[in-house]
């Protein structure tokens, strides 16, 4: 999933490449990018597929705790 390799590409310091990573997520799921820092994108991005995918609810919760932490 995009939103875990946006995620460590932040820690990395990589910007340019996790918002490559977070626009290509966004539109393989026909979904509008929020814009916004970096939590918010990625947790965007992660609750998006996951309404589409629900059985990716546990990861998205992951991912949610991950994001927050990039504060």
């Amino acid at each position: 999933m995009n939103a875990i390799g946006a995620c460590k590409e932040v820690m990395r310091g990589h910007d340019p490449v996790a918002d490559g990573l977070l626009s290509r997520g966004f539109q393989r799921i026909n979904a509008p990018d929020p814009g916004g820092d970096w939590p918010d994108r990625i947790i965007a991005l992660a609750r998006a597929v996951s309404t589409q995918t629900p059985e990716l609810t546990d990861l998205t919760n992951e991912i949610i705790n991950l994001a927050t932490d990039l504060h």
